[in-house]
């Protein structure tokens, strides 16, 4: 399951999630089929740190899209999917890099949160410790 799939409603596409401003908090998992209670519990746990993640984007996005003159690109599903395109890969070398730079939306979207990209290359660099 993507991330993309917690802050979309069912059957609706990130286009038409943008357009009211509001994701609705729900996946594709059926919470009547899983009738224990500790399932449901967990569920509804990680239902309400998504709300309140989606909140924290929604009010630094907000500001980003005040700025620009085409507010569309700035909305939590779309924001979520142009972050995910940061890709982390292996080189030849064995050693873990970015692939592609960041575009200048991706520094905006990260600007917002004081995220710079010195921390992602840092972040990459640190995968290389662990191994």
């Amino acid at each position: 399951m993507m991330i993309t799939d917690i802050f979309c409603h069912t059957g609706e596409t990130k286009k038409d999630t943008g357009r009211n401003g509001q994701a609705g908090l729900f996946c594709d998992h059926n919470i009547e089929k899983d009738d224990s209670q500790p399932s449901l519990e967990s569920k509804t746990y990680v239902m309400f740190i998504a709300g309140i993640v989606r909140n924290y984007l929604y009010q630094g996005l907000k500001e980003v899209a005040k700025k620009e003159k085409n507010r569309k690109y700035y909305t939590v599903p779309a924001a979520i999917s142009e972050l995910e395109k940061i890709i982390v890969v292996k080189n030849s070398k064995e050693k873990y890099i970015r692939k592609y730079g960041l575009t200048a939306k991706q520094k905006k979207i990260l600007g917002q949160f004081g995220i710079k990209e010195t921390d992602i290359n840092r972040l990459a660099a640190l995968l290389n410790l662990r191994i």
